[in-house]
């Protein structure tokens, strides 16, 4: 799937919400993917090396088109900010992992 067919334009808030209670609920690698691209267009670094984690728990197959963009934004971090940022989803992964299911 290319990035154009993931998200057009950039996300409304409540389209942002929308996606986070999918993924919440069902565990959907379609909707991380469009927050991680929304966030990226965006230009939220830290915020999308966090969506790239948890898309890498859900789908790791659908991770290769944003491995530059975070391995960028990772280099810019300090290894501190990244463990945060990598402890953090674990956090919320078995957290919420009992909502939903992987196929």
């Amino acid at each position: 799937m290319h990035e154009e067919d993931v998200v057009r334009l950039l996300l409304t808030r409540q389209e942002i919400r929308r996606l986070k209670k999918e993924i919440a609920t069902t565990g959907s690698a379609q909707a991380a993917e469009q927050l991680l691209v929304d966030s990226t267009r965006k230009g939220h670094d830290k915020l999308a090396l966090h969506r790239y984690a948890l898309l890498r728990r859900l789908d790791p197959t659908r991770c290769a088109a944003f491995e530059g963009y975070c391995s960028a934004v990772a280099a810019s971090l300090s290894p501190e900010d990244i463990q945060r940022a990598f402890e953090h989803m674990d956090r919320v992964w078995n957290t919420r992992a009992l909502s939903f299911r992987q196929p």
